[in-house]
């Protein structure tokens, strides 16, 4: 596509214009990061423009200003992070708002969404408060009292109708629309920019598909209204409490007062000598894919007897650990819902 030596010369002074009102995106980053801003953050979405919201679009200066390659369907090219498509049915942007507008190294408040959007729609020329919204990803950021490593793999077990996946620095729990992810932020920051930030862990709550049918939002803008932030964050707190946790013994087995006791003790015991809960319902997950089970209710059931073993009071209590992270996840919760009531 061939552009007028007046159209660049447009886009020249739009690009000017737009990088010397950018500092902030230049990381400037120190060896040792500092306390983040909000427990909680906005961070990727996916945002769609269709061509009927931009006529008269200038989509040329948009090819030259993020320098998009022509592909199959379209043009395609990365921008401060976010992946950018111009294709024949509107425009497609895809990445982490925070990390756009306040670097990799601390988090978003929900009173500066509106701004990072804005100045994004600035840069772009393109009114984003319309855009639709269909990924939606929030987070929760801890600072944990132990060595960061110990968190992040066995203490989350188990999570109804979702997929358990162990990752390198942590553990994904997935269906086809939602993710649940706990992961080292420590690690991930440290591993791409260098940054040391010690026992930075993260709790993150992705709607990767049908946002609107799960919170009721369909525009950028509709997430602004203190209402739906709240309709997301209870969403987010509503799947981070069903998550089974890693339990631990609880008493001796000499303090128990009946046979049925000391045999439930006996098969705490046989769960433990397997590696624990988690390790439990992967062969549990395992024996189902091979189609040992010739009635399709005994994995629920299984699970099922596994929950009540772990749930009874006399023989387990919850890790400590994820004790401490139940008691912060709640009381950044409560402060978050204060915090946002104007």
């Amino acid at each position: 596509m061939k552009l007028s030596q007046k159209l660049i010369r447009e886009i020249r002074m739009k690009i000017a214009a737009v990088n010397k009102s950018s500092l902030k995106d230049v990381d400037i980053i120190t060896h040792t990061c500092l306390p983040f801003s909000s427990h909680f953050e906005i961070d990727s979405i996916r945002l769609f423009i269709h061509w009927s919201q931009l006529i008269k679009y200038d989509y040329e200066f948009l090819i030259a200003l993020i320098k998009a390659e022509e592909c199959s369907i379209g043009y395609r090219a990365k921008y401060k992070g976010f992946n950018i498509l111009i294709s024949k049915k509107g425009i497609t942007i895809t990445g982490s708002i925070s990390n756009y507008f306040v670097g990799h190294t601390n988090t978003l408040p929900y009173s500066e969404l509106r701004n990072a959007i804005e100045k994004l729609g600035a840069e772009l020329s393109i009114d984003l408060h319309e855009a639709r919204l269909f990924r939606l990803d929030i987070n929760n950021n801890i600072i944990t009292d132990q060595y960061i490593n110990a968190y992040t793999h066995h203490l989350f077990t188990h999570l109804s109708r979702f997929k358990r996946l162990e990752q390198v620095d942590g553990v994904k729990f997935k269906t086809n629309s939602k993710e649940l992810v706990f992961y080292n932020k420590s690690k991930e920051i440290y591993e791409k920019r260098g940054v040391v930030a010690d026992n930075w862990f993260r709790i993150e709550f992705r709607i990767i598909k049908d946002v609107k049918k799960y919170t009721g939002l369909e525009k950028m803008k509709d997430l602004y209204k203190i209402e739906n932030y709240h309709r997301l964050l209870n969403l987010f707190y509503s799947h981070y409490i069903k998550v089974k946790k890693q339990t631990v013994s609880n008493t001796d087995f000499k303090q128990y007062k009946s046979k049925k006791e000391y045999a439930n003790h006996l098969m705490l015991k046989g769960v433990e000598a397997k590696g624990g809960d988690k390790d439990v319902r992967r062969e549990i997950e395992q024996m189902d894919s091979q189609g040992m089970f010739t009635n399709r209710n005994h994995k629920y059931r299984l699970n099922r007897m596994l929950d009540d073993l772990l749930n009874t009071n006399s023989l387990t209590i919850i890790h400590p650990l994820a004790v401490e992270l139940n008691r912060k996840f709640e009381k950044f919760y409560t402060s978050e819902l204060k915090n946002n009531l104007n």
